[in-house]
């Protein structure tokens, strides 16, 4: 699940049986990394093999976190975009904006390739700031 919290926070929560009912392991957020009232390119990947969450603002790699590798279903599931399924046939969190040009990937982007996406005319633009993370 990717979301938006307060403090121009960005959440990226993903889960196997294992960690279902661990809040500390999807507790994985970059506080202070999005602008209000601005679009924004956004980007979570999962790198399976290497365990390894990371999340991207503008093409800049703002957040990494690293667990042991969980197993992805691999199964069809419904996908929500803009707010979280809480039943088959109710959401909640709903997102309060625009969202525009979503993607899926069958592997993990690596940063140089989020980069080349969220940044792609290589504009000069300030990081977002994340005081806990440094690339």
């Amino acid at each position: 699940m990717l979301h938006t919290g307060p403090n121009r926070a960005l959440h990226f929560g993903i889960s196997d049986a294992a960690y279902q009912v661990d809040s500390s392991f999807h507790a994985f957020e970059a506080a202070n990394v999005l602008t209000l009232n601005a679009w924004q390119h956004v980007a979570a990947v999962y790198d399976q093999p290497h365990g390894t969450r990371r999340l991207h603002v503008n093409g800049f790699q703002v957040a990494e976190e690293v667990h042991a590798p969980i197993q992805v279903l691999n199964a069809i599931a419904h996908v929500t975009l803009g707010g979280n399924a809480t039943s088959s046939t109710g959401t909640a969190f709903h997102f309060d904006g625009l969202m525009d040009e979503f993607s899926f990937y069958h592997s993990a982007l690596r940063p140089v390739v989020v980069a080349s996406i969220g940044n792609p005319l290589g504009r000069k633009q300030r990081a977002p700031k994340n005081p806990h993370f440094t690339p």
